[in-house]
């Protein structure tokens, strides 16, 4: 739904002034209300009030009248689970028993944030237009719009018939390939610039402005050296094969990986942990690209999130188990074996699989 989202914010916003396209993305949260106020109380919190009616009640009207029986064998399942809950009391000192699984999933949080995917998101209209690309920026952004949506679908399709960490490993890797070109395009268009403002310098124009006012455009484009025609369309391709291999692999088997690696007793305490420092790692992220920007040039920023990439490559590769079909005793046993045997280990397990 996420990926819904931002391709209809995209599409609305190729033409929409920012304030209409506030107001239409508004209207969406005023139905999501109007929805919850028909939708009843979650069934488990009702038990946990001691309301076991309503929340037979409530669960009637989320999975149907027609099997009561059933209806009662979860209401004494949740019961069941909801007794045990109570007296294992969970808190973050007990994170110190599964601290291996914990720092995993918390790094491979920290990769996605990192990679930069927010920034191709959240500013993908003045990537299009830093890079000089000829392909209209709004135009792009509903393309990229299309991308996380299909790729989000795809994902959902094949996460259980492959392997999660080829998926996540093959993921990171075309995410810093691709943030790699993207740096390449910015170095050129770069380079590009850097030549205009050379001849400008040795004729002694100083004011641009008054430059630009005082010829025609034709007289203009002399100063600016030819465009190669890969510079017109490359920067559209990074972006979405970044974000198609991005949000199709690790942004949303993330989130699987991460349940199956923690144990049921802390999933809870951990997950509220990764997720928030999560999200304000990816807050930082976004909020620093312009100041990146400004500071290192445009290249080198986009060549930094594609080195993260690569960091996340090795990682995954040598750090994170194998999920699939797998118990969680045995994932826990993978986590119990000495730091450099499990690395050793993960290692050879790629050698032998190439």
């Amino acid at each position: 739904m996420g990926s819904a989202g931002i391709m209809f914010t995209f599409c609305a916003g190729a033409v929409l002034d920012w304030k209409w396209l506030a107001v239409a993305n508004g209207i969406w949260g005023i139905l999501f209300m109007i929805g919850m106020y028909f939708a009843p109380e979650s069934p488990r919190w009702l038990l946990l009030k001691g309301r076991e009616y309503s929340a037979k009640r409530s669960l009637e009207w989320l999975r149907g009248r027609d099997d009561s029986k059933a209806i009662d064998a979860e209401i004494e399942k949740t019961k069941k689970d909801i007794a045990i809950k109570k007296t294992q009391r969970v808190s973050i000192s007990q994170l110190s028993s599964v601290w291996k699984p914990f720092i995993v999933a918390l790094v491979m949080m920290s990769i996605v944030q990192l990679s930069g995917f927010n920034v191709l998101v959240y500013y993908t209209v003045n990537i299009f237009q830093m890079a000089n690309s000829t392909v209209d920026p709004k135009i792009a952004s509903i393309i990229v719009g299309i991308t996380l949506l299909v790729s989000c679908i795809l994902a959902i399709l094949i996460v259980s018939k492959l392997n999660r960490k080829l998926m996540l490993s093959v993921s990171i890797f075309f995410m810093g390939v691709s943030q790699a070109v993207l740096g390449y395009c910015m170095y050129h268009k770069e380079q590009l610039d850097a030549q205009i403002h050379e001849r400008l310098i040795r004729e002694n124009i100083t004011d641009l402005q008054a430059f630009s006012v005082n010829k025609t455009e034709a007289e203009i484009l002399e100063y600016s050296p030819q465009s190669p025609d890969w510079l017109g369309w490359l920067p559209l391709v990074a972006v979405i094969s970044f974000l198609f291999f991005g949000n199709g692999g690790y942004g949303t088997l993330i989130w699987v990986v991460t349940a199956e690696l923690l144990p049921a007793k802390v999933r809870s305490v951990a997950n509220s942990i990764i997720i928030c420092l999560g999200f304000l790692g990816g807050f930082v992220v976004a909020k620093t690209f312009v100041d990146l920007i400004e500071a290192l040039g445009q290249s080198v920023t986009f060549w930094i999130y594609s080195g993260m990439c690569f960091f996340g490559l090795i990682f995954t590769i040598v750090c994170v188990p194998e999920t699939r079909n797998k118990t969680m005793d045995e994932i826990q046993e993978a986590f119990n074996q000495p730091c450099s045997q499990l690395v050793t280990e993960r290692l050879c397990g790629c050698c032998r699989k190439k």
